[in-house]
């Protein structure tokens, strides 16, 4: 170990095999990956340099974007290859900080600099699923006014009370929760905001759920092709928060951590156990005590696709 230590890395590696399966872990060395065909499935990029200066880099596995952070390497004459293709080089590559590479209509092409790239969909830090809201600052938000489903508010409330519960036991600490009739401008931009209620009961719910791919009626509620009854079933999800000023951030409706204390009590366990949304039956009897099991049941769960939308 010490020799290695001594030796250090090397920041630009003539080869790097990079696979991942989320956005959540985007980068290794000069290469970074910002666009997969489907999350949570194996994506792999291998790239190396050449003789000559340029970057060859192997048809990319589940990838449709990805950014070469080296292109000052390749100086006035180098080039890319993907797939055995070479792609053809804005004017100003050999000036630019990073390259940005999309794969449009089955051809991989350059587009730019990624510095002045616009990226739409998901994206490092910002690609779910829902446990990902917790891992920077967060926002629990309770509703207080008159819920359309009392059955759904009832859950809502013991979901939340178990959030707060294991939070204070496993984390050591207490669970950051604000009425929604508190929350502020300043609270919108600065934390995820963790929504609990329905639209009838909370107003944050209210503001967002238009914006959002579902639909939530005091009748039903619908994703996709799927649609139940709203007075006893609920959406829980995570989506980027449209509201103004809260770029960067996440809105989640109706969920803490998706481990709960039979996994909290071994670190191996603690992982993600939905993805970006899920459909839950919410069950007649809300938990008289906090260590109660919440009476619910998930009946499906599943990811957005890269644009935020509901896969086909």
């Amino acid at each position: 170990l010490g020799k290695h230590a001594a030796q250090g890395s090397d920041p630009f590696p003539k080869r790097v095999r990079f696979v991942t399966w989320t956005l959540k872990f985007s980068r290794c060395h000069w290469i970074e990956v910002l666009g997969l065909v489907e999350h949570y499935q194996r994506a792999e990029i291998d790239a190396h340099f050449v003789g000559d200066g340029s970057i060859a880099v192997a048809e990319p596995v589940n990838i449709t974007r990805f950014a070469i952070h080296a292109p000052d390497v390749l100086g006035e004459q180098g080039t890319v290859i993907i797939a055995g293709k070479r792609v053809e080089l804005p004017r100003e590559a050999s000036r630019a900080k990073s390259l940005l590479f999309e794969l449009l209509d089955g051809k991989w092409i350059c587009s730019g600099p990624l510095d002045s790239a616009r990226l739409t969909g998901k994206l490092p830090g910002l690609q779910g699923p829902i446990d990902d809201a917790f891992s920077r600052p967060f926002l629990c938000v309770r509703g207080t006014g008159t819920p359309w489903n009392p059955r759904v508010a009832h859950w809502a409330e013991a979901n939340l009370n178990r959030f707060a519960d294991e939070w204070r036991r496993h984390y050591r600490g207490y669970l950051p929760i604000k009425d929604d009739t508190e929350v502020t401008q300043e609270d919108v931009e600065r934390c995820n905001l963790i929504l609990f209620g329905d639209p009838g009961n909370n107003v944050w719910i209210r503001k967002v759920v238009a914006q959002l791919p579902i639909q939530w009626t005091r009748n039903d509620v619908r994703l996709g092709a799927q649609k139940h009854r709203s007075a006893d079933h609920v959406l829980q999800l995570i989506h980027p928060n449209p509201l103004p000023g809260a770029s960067g951030r996440y809105v989640v409706l109706n969920s803490g951590h998706t481990y709960h204390d039979a996994e909290l009590r071994f670190s191996y366990m603690v992982f993600p156990r939905l993805g970006d949304w899920a459909i839950v039956q919410v069950g007649d009897n809300p938990p008289e005590k906090k260590d109660t099991p919440v009476d619910e049941t998930v009946l499906d769960s599943g990811f957005f696709d890269e644009q935020w939308r509901v896969a086909k």
